[in-house]
């Protein structure tokens, strides 16, 4: 052998290697932390060289576990398409890996009301505005509605309906 010794600093995530002097330290590189509080920044630690900025997204600590995540604002987004995202990690040595997540339609409309009626309930065979709206019902004994006609969500369906019974709408 050559009788020497290499050493390399393995830093933990929010630290990055910077370059050392022997006076400094016995190893080529040493482990200092990103910027303060007030610059948010971050690293993954290893060998990264280079902190990241946190301004448009969310860099959790070391406690929070290794989840970033990123916001577009501004892309194009149209009502009833579905979209995919693509994250892209990047290692030091500039091999790359793509994870792809699953599709998701886009809707920001909400669902289009049909037909509400309060309805007579009983036997309908001798009553003639049993399929109308009605107006007074003098049975205290019992509210019913029926509904139809229209409901429907062209973006992601109806799954499902609620009837509330009240004084008030």
């Amino acid at each position: 052998g050559t009788g020497r010794v290499f050493a390399l600093s393995f830093c933990w995530a929010g630290d990055v290697r910077h370059a050392a002097v022997s006076s400094q330290a016995n190893v080529p590189s040493v482990c200092q932390p990103c910027g303060s509080d007030e610059r948010m920044e971050w690293s993954l630690g290893g060998v990264a060289q280079a902190c990241e900025d946190c301004t448009d997204r969310e860099c959790r600590g070391i406690d929070d576990g290794y989840y970033f995540s990123a916001i577009n604002a501004s892309a194009p987004l149209e009502n009833g398409i579905e979209y995919e995202l693509d994250v892209t990690t990047v290692a030091l040595s500039g091999r790359r890996n793509t994870q792809t997540t699953p599709a998701f339609k886009v809707d920001w409309t909400p669902p289009e009301t049909g037909l509400v009626l309060d309805t007579f309930f009983g036997n309908s065979s001798t009553c003639m505005y049993c399929n109308d709206d009605i107006d007074v019902n003098t049975n205290a004994t019992y509210l019913a509605a029926t509904w139809c006609c229209g409901w429907q969500d062209l973006e992601s369906q109806v799954v499902s309906y609620s009837v509330a019974f009240g004084t008030e709408p």
